[in-house]
């Protein structure tokens, strides 16, 4: 993934996240966190669902001012964040469920 300050200051360079598969049939939810496949960048993006609609997603970073100009299908979906470990600091940060 792209080392970038666009989920600051809740996820960065000093985090690690814990994904899993979104599940056969499933459908991500306004605020869940995904990595996925962007036709647009080569390394994985890790952002916020911004928006949801029939045939896929809009996303955006949480200190991004507007949402990703990009659209994604449920095929480019890598995982869903489960959990987000700052180093250094013995909690979780952040828990999506």
């Amino acid at each position: 993934m792209a080392a970038t300050n666009s989920m600051s200051p809740y996820i960065d360079e000093n985090c690690f996240v814990v994904a899993e598969p979104l599940g056969e049939g499933k459908r991500a939810k306004p605020g869940e966190v995904l990595i996925y496949k962007a036709d647009w960048q080569e390394a994985p993006i890790l952002h916020m669902v911004w928006g949801t609609y029939e045939d896929g997603y809009r996303m955006t970073g949480k200190n991004n001012a507007r949402s990703d100009s990009g659209f994604i299908k449920d095929c480019q979906i890598l995982g869903v964040v489960r959990n987000v470990y700052r180093f250094g600091e013995p909690t979780k940060v952040r828990v999506n469920r």
